[in-house]
Formats: C-alpha cells, sequence, structure tokens
C-alpha cells in the first residue's frame, strides 16, 4: 500500500462579521484604558485590526507565526522603552491590551473567538478595579452584554 498524499484544508480564519463584532467588543473594553496606554499604541491597535479585518474579508490566512512574534516583540520593546512595563495594575494594563489586541492576529476558529471574549470579560472586569462609581459599572454590565 503505497502512502496517499492527503491535502490539508487552506487555514481560514473565522469569518469577517464574528471578527468585527469581536473587535467592536475590544474596542468598548479598552475605552475605559485609553487615559492610561501610551499614545502610539491605541494607533498601532487600531492598525492591526483593521489589518487583520480586512484581510479575513478578502479570505487571506491568519500573519504567520513569524509575523505575530515580531510585532508582538515590536509591542514590547515600545512599552519596555517607554516604561509602560512593570509591577501593578497601571504598568500591567498596556501590556494586557496590547496582548489582547495581538490576538486578533492568532485568530483561526470559533474557539479563538471565544477566547477574545473571554479576554474582554476580564478586561472590562479590571476596568472596576480603577474605578468604582455606578457609571463604569454600568458601562462594564454594557460592555459584557456586547461581549457575550
Amino acid at each position: 500500500m503505497s502512502p496517499t498524499a492527503v491535502a490539508l484544508p487552506r487555514e481560514r480564519g473565522p469569518g469577517h462579521v464574528p471578527m468585527l463584532w469581536l473587535i467592536a467588543a475590544m474596542t468598548l473594553v479598552t475605552l475605559p484604558f485609553l487615559s492610561s496606554l501610551p499614545l502610539w499604541l491605541p494607533v498601532a491597535l487600531a492598525g492591526i485590526a483593521g489589518w487583520r479585518w480586512h484581510g479575513e474579508r478578502r479570505g487571506l490566512p491568519p500573519p504567520s507565526m513569524l509575523t505575530r512574534v515580531a510585532i508582538s516583540a515590536a509591542v514590547i520593546a515600545g512599552l519596555a522603552l517607554g516604561g509602560s512595563i512593570g509591577l501593578g495594575l497601571e504598568a500591567a494594563v498596556p501590556l494586557y491590551v496590547a496582548f489582547l489586541w495581538i490576538k486578533l492576529l492568532e485568530l483561526r476558529g470559533e474557539r479563538d473567538v471565544l477566547m477574545g471574549c473571554y479576554l474582554s470579560c476580564f478586561l472590562a472586569g479590571a476596568s472596576l478595579l480603577t474605578d468604582q462609581g455606578a457609571l463604569r459599572t454600568v458601562y462594564a454590565a454594557v460592555t459584557l452584554v456586547v461581549v457575550v
């Protein structure tokens, strides 16, 4: 019996509509932290989201591992050089937000979209650590509804 070559299916992402919903939910949970992020980070993360969503709309496969590692390393280096990495909530927020958005680069299916939703829920809860007022609580609840 000779081995037969099995054609592997082309790697695909979750689809542009679920990704758009995830980007919207991630935007909502990130908004309370904008004042604690370096100015360049939201611009870079919006670029990552736009690039990934555009690629998903066109049916392109997710970026390679080398690309993901390079982007992650560049973001970590930028945060480290800017003094935004350290101990405590204020120092951890920029790194967590960056990694949440970099997660878009590795979305391959429904499981990965759900992981993005879980991480977004965690960030919505973390926003209550910085402000526990009624307005922030209502905002966190609304963002959780959008995420779910």
